[in-house]
């Protein structure tokens, strides 16, 4: 049966604020459309320093910090700088000096977001919780999981306290008097309507320790934007509860998740990035242009000029890729370094490029067919191939072409104009994106294509396009 006071705050408004934010927490703007994204979920983060470890969970709880980075940039590339505010810096290296790494990294973790309801004037009076209390606060936390050498689960809590499982952690933690909302057994699983799974545990009665608690505020609703496959993601509600809520631990502080009103900007951008993988660059449109400008946090650069201008990555100043680099590393599970975001925006360039063209294909779109394909072919650096590419298929969509791909991908058709496709991809990137140029000149009409593309290229190199 369950315990009324878990009843009573199940049945309060801060209870759906907590399941949205440990939702928001572990999902992090992932598209669960996207095959094996759900297995990122309990993935374990490696980092080969703890200063790596510090910043992902820096950036976790808001304690990141984008400040004097200039003349780092050796130590950005590898993450092997500490990045926590002022003042914090200690609590994080007692946690991270908890983690097992045998005789040398890599560090491996997993963030479990858990919610503490409370209920502020009986916390205050340091008494005990009642089911007929009304007034409830929401305070969220995390919890680390990592394993021994032998490969057995521990877990960390934010105090640096160990526990060798997750239920002595449920019967020796130092939380105050609340309702424990928690994945079960410590591992991320999510139920049909792909919510966290969550079970509840009254904790901290048996403490006979005052807590001294701020009123829990809330700090910002960074906003999504809106669009049919982002179902779940209406808006993050992030919460900061109070830094005073302490035990008798001399470092411990019950962390909440806390976040910058900055941060909205950048969870827009992932999330836009994010559904260009699986839907195309053809989902442009269903989304007003982000242009990250806002505070100066990309000048200029709007998330589809991430996908297909040249260079984009070294046209961002060091700030601007630090922060990109560091929010996708902590939304794909890996350790934050420029080195590990560029890769993974690189990834997602060619990942949208198979989305897009998959769209196109008059059969079967084989994916690591097509990816061998530009690999192979690309007679540029591959990365401009893929980001010219990208460039060209907007410029066609724009102009709403028809175009067919043949299942071996060695022809496209662009209105009723056969091309060969592979000779397409391997043209130096320069061409391929003034090709894209010529498309848009056409407006829609490729009667004369083959004549337009003889002027661009001369007659030898358009015959070789033509089919």
């Amino acid at each position: 049966m369950e315990d009324p006071r878990v009843a009573a705050f199940r049945a309060s408004d801060q209870h759906s604020k907590a399941v949205e934010l440990i939702d928001k927490m572990v999902l992090r703007g992932l598209d669960l459309a996207v095959p094996n994204n759900k297995e990122l979920l309990n993935k374990f983060t490696e980092a080969q320093s703890a200063n790596q470890v510090i910043n992902t969970i820096a950036l976790a709880t808001g304690l990141i910090s984008f400040d004097d980075l200039e003349g780092n940039e050796d130590s950005l590339e590898t993450g092997n700088i500490n990045l926590t505010k002022p003042g914090h810096k200690r609590t994080l290296k007692i946690l991270v000096g908890q983690l097992p790494v045998g005789d040398s990294p890599p560090y491996r973790f997993v963030l479990i977001p858990l919610a503490l309801g409370t209920q502020p004037k009986r916390l205050r009076q340091s008494k005990v919780l009642s089911p007929d209390e009304n007034k409830w606060d929401t305070h969220l936390t995390l919890l680390v999981r990592t394993q021994t050498s032998a490969g057995d689960n521990c877990y960390i809590d934010m105090a640096g306290r160990v526990y060798l499982s997750f239920r002595k952690f449920l019967q020796k933690n130092k939380f105050p008097r609340a309702v424990l909302c928690y994945p079960p057994d410590g591992t991320i699983e999510l139920d049909d309507q792909d919510h966290v799974k969550l079970t509840y545990a009254v904790v901290g009665e048996a403490q006979n320790r005052m807590f001294k608690m701020n009123t829990a505020a809330i700090i910002g609703a960074i906003c999504i934007p809106n669009a049919p496959i982002m179902t779940c993601f209406a808006a993050y509600r992030l919460f900061r509860a109070g830094r005073d809520l302490v035990d008798c631990y001399e470092h411990g502080t019950l962390n909440p998740l806390k976040f910058p009103r900055t941060i909205g900007r950048w969870v827009e951008l992932l999330m836009c990035l994010g559904y260009f993988i699986n839907g195309g660059i053809q989902l442009f449109d269903s989304f007003q242009v982000i242009d990250i400008t806002v505070g100066g946090v990309i000048g200029g650069i709007t998330v589809l000029d991430l996908m297909i201008q040249e260079n984009s990555w070294s046209k961002m100043g060091l700030g601007e890729r630090t922060k990109l680099s560091f929010f996708l590393c902590f939304k794909n599970r890996m350790a934050p370094s420029l080195e590990n975001g560029e890769c993974e925006l690189e990834c997602m360039k060619l990942k949208t490029l198979c989305s897009t063209f998959k769209k196109y294909v008059t059969g079967t779109f084989n994916i690591e067919n097509f990816k061998k394909l530009v690999y192979d072919m690309s007679r540029s650096p591959v990365q401009s191939t893929i980001a010219a590419l990208l460039f060209l298929v907007r410029k066609l969509i724009e102009k709403n072409a028809s175009i067919e791909l043949s299942e071996d991908f060695a022809t496209i058709k662009i209105g009723d104009r056969k091309l060969m496709f592979k000779r397409i991809v391997q043209l130096p990137s320069e061409d391929i994106r003034k090709f894209g140029e010529l498309i848009d000149q056409l407006n829609g009409d490729f009667s004369n294509l083959s004549s337009r593309l003889a002027e661009l290229f001369g007659d030898g190199k358009a015959i070789r396009l033509l089919a």
